[in-house]
């Protein structure tokens, strides 16, 4: 018959051996932990517009589009390559897609609008140095300012002008009064942070500022506004030195 001192000491006896796996497991983990040159970049996040829900010019007012838009996703890719400790730069592109135009007093200018944004942006990361030990041997914090690029594209289900036809008496609405697509360039404002699973793959998090001036005859905006919250995988590649202690 075991007594119960004799139990108290193989449950310490077990505790003891499972912590000092862990101690071991995490070791090795943190030996194995390479900094890198390379890394590609993979996210999905959500969108959300900002700016005033009525354009104003003197005694007219009318609706804007975006501000008033309430269902916004983005998805983007990028590859970055460390050229200093603490600096990246690299190439991204995202798509970010606005919807569900509503506004309190029921006005149904732009109802069913689908307003698109495809972003193309050199980046220019500014990140926590990597450590051999410590919180950042497999946490980076980052920040960037970077230049966009962006192609904006805008389907209506019914224009906002009315064009009537003089013999047939019917309205006959140009296709380019229900949809456009232009450009503008743009600015960028990242800030996050990532985490290093392992010295192949990791998980990150960010918040991100896109403001540009825009101009089209479908809507009286003159400024897009928007911030984007993303998470994702990143890879790790281009292997730059191996850290054993």
């Amino acid at each position: 018959m075991i007594s119960g001192n004799t139990t108290l000491k193989i449950n310490m006896y077990k505790i003891y051996c499972f912590v000092l796996l862990l101690c071991l497991v995490g070791n090795v983990a943190i030996a194995q932990t390479i900094d890198n040159k390379l890394d590609v970049y993979g996210g999905f996040g959500l969108a959300n517009s900002s700016g005033n829900a009525y354009f104003q010019q003197g005694s007219y007012s009318t609706p804007t589009l975006l501000p008033n838009m309430h269902a916004g996703y983005t998805i983007s890719m990028s590859v970055c390559y460390q050229v200093w400790p603490f600096f990246k730069i690299g190439a991204g592109m995202g798509k970010t897609r606005f919807s569900k135009w509503q506004l309190e007093e029921n006005q149904e200018i732009y109802k069913a609008a689908d307003l698109r944004i495809l972003s193309f942006s050199p980046i220019l990361k500014f990140q926590t140095p990597y450590r051999n030990q410590g919180i950042f041997n497999r946490i980076k914090f980052y920040t960037g300012v970077n230049p966009e690029f962006n192609s904006v594209k805008l389907n209506l289900r019914r224009s906002i002008f009315e064009v009537q036809s003089i013999v047939k008496q019917e309205e006959m609405t140009p296709e380019y009064l229900k949809s456009s697509r232009k450009k503008f360039p743009g600015l960028e404002v990242v800030l996050g942070v990532e985490y290093a699973f392992s010295d192949r793959v990791g998980v990150f998090l960010n918040l991100g500022y896109h403001y540009f001036n825009t101009s089209d005859i479908l809507y009286p905006d003159s400024q897009f506004m928007y911030q984007t919250v993303q998470t994702g995988l990143f890879f790790r590649y281009l292997y730059n030195k191996r850290f054993y202690y």
